[in-house]
């Protein structure tokens, strides 16, 4: 065993290194259906070298390597090495090996979800099939969360499972958070600036699109409008109106021009469609917003 994880052996204390798993299944999916189940807790797989042998799991889970070493490998024969920091992930349809060291002290925390939440995951970026295996680091906090959960979940009623749920998928977005880099946040970043800075152009959205498709390598429209939703929370054509709106505020409480002069000077067709989009955004017309009533 290295002195780096020798190190992570004793900083992590002793209650996470003991086993405590707590399975449950919604009865209102299915005991029987895949995204009905959800799980989480810690494992010791003490004297295990064959963990997981070319395997499809039915669902997807992610777990963190606190203690031990070993080797992941993908259904293509990629190979990851495991160690304590690591995180690595079993994606529904996809085959992989799990192959322990049996006398390193395997220690894992892990969560468990059904497939629909593995495809949201895998939506929204932060979950790619392609890439099971990468290094966190460990969080004790995060830890200590998980211990919590394990506890309710084992004790919570039927009609507290999915707030159960919902905290697990939050836990599962915190663990891929930690060292999942984000391929697309220069992308995003840029199109927010591209549509903010340019609001009063008709053509700035089209533009943005086509550049986001040739940086991506033929990112599609819908892709990539789930990724800028997932990270902005609106959709880039709902962003561009807020933007669009908020350079309408802007002149019309510094300019004295007609209401119709800005709409033209902001890109749009006719001021009763301006008009129209500035009530639905601000709640008030626009000559009521500079009036300030």
């Amino acid at each position: 065993m290295s002195r780096a994880e020798n190190a992570l052996k004793t900083a992590i204390p002793a209650r996470f290194l003991r086993p405590q798993v707590t399975w449950r299944s919604l009865a209102s999916i299915g005991a029987n259906h895949a995204d009905s189940t959800l799980s989480v807790g810690f494992m010791r797989k003490d004297g295990v070298r064959d963990d997981q042998r070319d395997v499809e799991p039915p669902w997807w889970s992610a777990a963190l390597v606190l203690r031990g070493s070993g080797e992941y490998v993908a259904g293509d024969g990629r190979r990851f090495a495991l160690a304590p920091g690591v995180l690595f992930q079993r994606h529904p349809g996809h085959r992989h090996s799990t192959i322990l060291d049996p006398d390193s002290g395997w220690a894992e925390a892990y969560v468990l979800l059904g497939p629909a939440h593995a495809r949201a995951l895998i939506a929204s970026g932060l979950s790619d099939p392609r890439r099971p295996v990468f290094t966190t680091g460990i969080d004790l906090a995060v830890l200590e969360r998980l211990a919590l959960l394990t506890t309710r979940l084992a004790n919570a009623p039927e009609a507290a499972l999915p707030r159960c749920l919902g905290e697990l998928f939050a836990l599962a977005i915190e663990l891929l958070s930690a060292g999942a880099p984000d391929p697309y946040a220069a992308l995003i970043e840029s199109a927010c600036a591209q549509l903010a800075n340019s609001a009063d152009r008709r053509d700035v959205l089209a533009e943005v699109l086509a550049e986001a498709g040739e940086a991506a390598h033929g990112l599609s429209y819908e892709r990539f409008r789930k990724l800028f939703r997932a990270r902005v929370g609106v959709s880039p054509g709902d962003y561009r109106i807020r933007r669009r709106i908020d350079r309408a505020r802007e002149l019309l409480r510094a300019d004295e021009r007609p209401i119709a002069a800005i709409a033209a000077q902001l890109g749009y067709a006719n001021p009763f469609i301006f008009s129209a989009q500035f009530h639905r955004v601000v709640g008030r017309s626009p000559r009521a917003f500079r009036a300030g009533r």
